[in-house]
């Protein structure tokens, strides 16, 4: 199971891609649990912590929409490729 937030319980990630949408780039090592315990003892630690778990819980939500709308995209590219074959298909005459 990987490591949960302090304050809000968010799942927390080792490395964040910084890629930008490319294929290859830089990852970003991310602090773990620890990390974000040992913070708590700075002064206003819990609002940066806090303000972590909130930030990386949106990039969570944005990051699992992106995903989905790549699949909606590439469900509908073979849709568009099956269809544009039957009209080849019904053009020919070959049913």
């Amino acid at each position: 199971m990987s490591d949960t937030g302090p304050i809000y319980g968010v799942e927390l990630i080792s490395v964040l891609p910084m890629n930008h949408g490319q294929t290859a780039g830089m990852n970003q090592a991310m602090p773990s649990r620890d990390d974000l315990v040992g913070i708590k003892d700075y002064r206003q630690g819990r609002r940066v912590v806090a303000g972590y778990e909130v930030l990386l819980n949106h990039w969570r939500a944005q990051a699992d929409e992106i995903e989905r709308l790549q699949l909606q995209t590439q469900l509908q590219a073979d849709e568009l490729r099956r269809r544009q074959i039957r009209i080849v298909a019904l053009e020919s005459g070959n049913d």
